[in-house]
């Protein structure tokens, strides 16, 4: 019985102590022409990846991102100004 009490308290112990992990920062700094355009892209950061992995801009045409967007945005019920930084931001990122 002794036993049982010591390594549950020792597995308590051990779940409680903070657990660290090193950082690494993989991502570059990108900057944005405008105010707008760094928007979309922090708005397609977020709200895009909340329900799936994020899309490579340059993988899909304007073409498709035409018909790509307004069905996201749909989904994701984005009010009119997010979807239009949001366009604004891929519109960029496809002619650059």
């Amino acid at each position: 019985m002794k036993k049982i009490i010591l390594i549950g308290t020792v597995a308590f112990f051990a779940s409680c102590t903070p657990k660290t992990a090193e950082v690494v920062e993989t991502a570059t700094s990108t900057t944005y022409p405008t105010a707008e355009i760094s928007q979309g892209k922090g708005l397609y950061d977020a709200k895009c990846s909340k329900c799936h992995k994020l899309k490579v801009v340059d993988n899909f045409t304007t073409e498709q991102w035409s018909k790509i967007l307004p069905d996201m945005a749909g989904k994701a019920k984005l009010p009119d100004n997010e979807t239009a930084l949001i366009q604004e931001f891929i519109t960029w990122e496809l002619n650059n």
